[in-house]
């Protein structure tokens, strides 16, 4: 029996095991302060791999570990110095690591409630920890991002968005119920491809899994509740391997919030005064032109989308714009307004 146990051999280290991390925690955290190939790998040893003992493995540990801290030398200049005329060889860190860790997450602290919405729920999490254990930078008193519109952003249920970054992350499918524009409130089944930012507001992109549907359907995040995630079933579609979502919401016009119905138009709109003044910094289209045809008179012209958001885009300029063309809009447009002055003629109180 006692020679059975003497026969059973301890399990070789495997110095491929260490990582890049893993090297460059183990050179001193003192700048100043040079290490030994052998303190090195007795520190790799005993904090990485929980084993003090390099009898039997320390000539193949070392020649590994030599040769990856000079890959690594040549790859990070600016961090690992290596002494090659002394004998042993040395080697140090240039700078200190965390140190440079703790400046990246004051400067992330001023950004957080911006970027993390972008980021993985696990990395969100992880963001929000770490920021919170290093002191903030000052700048963030200095920053403040205003609403981009009237209305404020939609608060989402933490559990909702949760599941939504854990369906898109693990190509999992969602069901849930949905309030939407006619304030109806429906069952869906979704396979979430990825998610959309437009304005406040946050949309889960994804193909319907009830309906063989050619176009991907988007969904306001903060009007989806009673969520669960189900398995993704072979007849799901997923998101094609080869395109970004953000190339897709772009190429069905997701992100103008088009309809199979809206027509692309050759638009021409006169503006008064000061109606869109620096429209020219911020054009509506990339081929969009404009010209001043009488004092104070601007013409605009541009290739666009008819849709919602044009629309309300005119509106907004009120009495200041007019269209010209194409007479399908102008005359929508004259008959809304028709319809406003026979509403604010109306001087019954109510």
């Amino acid at each position: 029996m006692t020679d059975q146990v003497n026969d059973v051999k301890r399990p070789k280290l495997d110095p491929l095991k260490f990582t890049e991390d893993d090297l460059i925690d183990s050179l001193p955290s003192d700048t100043s302060r040079f290490a030994t190939l052998a303190e090195i790998c007795q520190k790799l040893c005993t904090r990485i791999m929980h084993d003090t003992s390099l009898e039997q493995d320390s000539r193949r540990i070392e020649q590994n570990v030599r040769r990856k801290l000079l890959e690594l030398g040549g790859k990070y200049p600016h961090l690992i110095e290596i002494d090659i005329f002394s004998k042993p060889q040395l080697y140090r860190r240039k700078t200190d690591v965390n140190a440079d860790n703790k400046q990246t997450l004051r400067q992330l602290s001023v950004v957080q409630d911006l970027i993390g919405q972008y980021l993985p729920i696990e990395q969100q999490k992880a963001l929000e920890k770490q920021v919170s254990n290093t002191n903030s930078s000052g700048w963030k008193q200095f920053i403040y991002v205003a609403p981009a519109s009237i209305c404020t952003a939609p608060k989402c249920a933490n559990d909702i968005r949760t599941k939504v970054y854990t369906a898109i992350e693990q190509q999992q499918a969602l069901a849930f119920t949905y309030l939407n524009s006619d304030r109806e409130v429906n069952p869906k089944r979704l396979m979430p491809w990825g998610l959309m930012f437009k304005g406040e507001k946050t949309y889960v992109v994804g193909m319907e899994t009830r309906f063989k549907m050619q176009k991907p359907a988007i969904y306001a995040m903060h009007r989806m509740s009673e969520m669960s995630i189900i398995p993704a079933e072979p007849n799901y579609t997923a998101k094609p391997a080869t395109k970004t979502i953000a190339e897709i919401c772009k190429q069905f016009g997701l992100d103008r919030y088009q309809k199979k119905s809206d027509p692309i138009i050759r638009l021409t709109l006169r503006l008064f005064g000061k109606a869109a003044n620096n429209i020219d910094g911020t054009p509506i289209s990339d081929d969009q032109t404009l010209e001043e045809v009488a004092d104070g008179v601007r013409e605009l012209r541009a290739t666009i989308l008819w849709g919602d958001e044009l629309e309300k885009f005119i509106r907004g300029l009120g009495p200041n714009a007019e269209v010209i063309e194409p007479i399908a809009l102008r005359q929508k447009l004259a008959e809304e307004y028709q319809q406003l002055m026979v509403r604010y003629s109306d001087n019954i109180k109510r």
